[in-house]
Formats: structure tokens, C-alpha cells, sequence
């Protein structure tokens, strides 16, 4: 059994993302940051179906009863074991009795920790690894994320200047972002509402107030404003790593 004795901010357990019932008006739901917890998956050998416990702007403590393999990926800061030992992206033992300790970074929003076998149980009635899995943990280099434009595909209500907008302004990070949406200002584009209708989680919609408001993985499954664009997904990988306050830019994808 593995205890969770401290956390900082929200922490869940995600996994891909599950489609399939929109209809029902459940999101996809799964990792904000698909690509970090891919990545986690990779490096321990595991398939990509497991589960990785999801740190959003927090961090944990957390004591192992077993030898567990970890990884950690995504926007972290000092990770520890027993409060000295630094552990970085590469996989590592965790041996029974030891203590991993991993704090916010400060510089991106979501983090990951995954396990080799993956996560079982809940964050409630306790946690455990999941079942042996063949395979060998590697190294992989993490891709860097800083300043890039990020691609989208221009929206079904998308008037042509606010996709030249879009593609050329600068717009910010507000401090409205969870795993629902994201919203952005510093640019106003051209709002309006329309007959609801079925969105996705990167779409751009454009409310009254003309600042946009992205679709995160569990957001809305109908969206009754104005999309002037949907992101690709690895921009909203990417944008969902950007803290409020950060500038962020946009291109259109078939000009990359």
C-alpha cells in the first residue's frame, strides 16, 4: 500500500482521455497534459491505459510500504526522497519506508506521477501498484516547452479577421484555468452566441465579451458561443502548462 501524508494544491487520478459519450454530456475527460503522461508511461514500460496521479499547481508527500519504480514528468519542482536525495525524469526506486516529496514548480501548472504496473484503488481508501507488466523503463528526453506559437485550425464561425488576429496579436493567461477551460484576454475578438451545438476540448469559443475562452478535457460537451478556432492537441498540452499571467501566441496550422 502506498499513503498520500501530505498535498499541496488539487491532486486526481487521470488516464487517456475516454470518448464515446458526448452524447451523454460526459467530456473526454483523461490527463490536461496528455503528452507529460504519455511520456511518464514510456519512460516506465508501462501501457498507456494505466492511470498517473495529476498535481495541478501542488505537490505531494507520499510513503511507500513496497519497492515501487516512479517516474515524474510534466512542470515540477525539487522532488526528494527522505528530503535529500533529488530525483529527476529518469525512473526511480522508491524502497520501502521512503518518503518521495514532490513540490509545485512555479513555472508550469500540471504534473505527473506515474509508477511502473500503474495506480489502483483511490486517493481515499489508499492506493497500490497495479499489475506486473513486461517491458524495460528507459531514458527519454523531455521535449523543452517555452515560447513557441501554438497551431490551431480555424473555427466553423471564424470571421477572416480574427483568424489574422488570432495568428498575429498576443494574448494572456488569466487566472481563470482549471481542468474545464482557460481563459484568455489582451486581444478582443468578435463574440457572439449561436445555437448550441457539439465543441471539443481545444476549441476557441468567443462569448460577448470578446476574450476568448479555450475548452479544457472536462469541459462543456455544447458550446453556444462563436469559434473562431480549435487548437491542436498538442498546443492545448502545451497551453495547459502556461501560468496565468504568461503571454502566449498563436499560428494557424497549415502555415507551420
Amino acid at each position: 500500500m502506498i499513503s498520500v501524508t501530505r498535498t499541496i494544491g488539487l491532486m486526481t487520478l487521470q488516464g487517456l482521455p475516454r470518448p464515446g459519450r458526448l452524447k451523454f454530456g460526459v467530456p473526454v475527460g483523461g490527463a490536461a497534459d496528455l503528452e507529460s503522461f504519455v511520456l511518464g508511461q514510456q519512460i516506465l514500460g508501462n501501457p498507456t491505459e494505466v492511470r498517473a496521479i495529476e498535481l495541478a499547481m501542488g505537490g505531494l508527500v507520499l510513503r511507500s510500504e513496497s519497492p515501487i519504480l516512479v517516474a515524474i514528468t510534466g512542470s515540477v519542482g525539487a522532488t526528494r526522497v527522505d528530503g535529500t536525495s533529488p530525483v529527476g525524469t529518469s525512473p526511480h526506486w522508491l524502497q520501502p519506508g521512503q518518503s518521495l516529496e514532490v513540490s509545485p514548480s512555479g513555472q508550469g501548472v500540471y504534473a505527473y506521477l506515474s509508477v511502473r504496473g500503474g495506480w489502483e484503488g483511490d486517493l481515499v481508501e489508499g492506493l497500490r501498484v497495479g499489475h506486473r507488466i513486461s517491458g524495460e523503463p528507459i531514458s527519454l528526453v523531455v521535449r523543452e516547452r517555452g515560447e513557441q506559437l501554438l497551431p490551431f485550425w480555424p473555427g466553423p464561425q471564424a470571421p477572416p479577421g480574427d483568424i489574422e488576429k488570432l495568428s498575429s496579436e498576443t494574448f494572456i493567461v488569466t487566472p481563470s484555468i482549471d481542468r474545464r477551460g482557460i481563459r484568455l484576454t489582451g486581444c478582443s475578438l468578435t463574440g457572439g452566441e449561436i445555437r448550441s451545438e457539439p465543441t471539443t476540448p481545444g476549441a476557441i469559443q468567443i462569448p460577448p465579451s470578446g476574450d476568448p475562452i479555450v475548452i479544457g478535457v472536462d469541459g462543456p460537451t455544447l458550446g453556444g458561443y462563436r469559434k473562431v478556432a480549435v487548437l491542436t492537441r498538442g498546443s492545448l498540452d502545451d497551453l495547459y502548462q502556461r501560468m496565468p499571467g504568461t503571454k502566449v501566441r498563436f499560428v494557424k496550422a497549415c502555415s507551420i
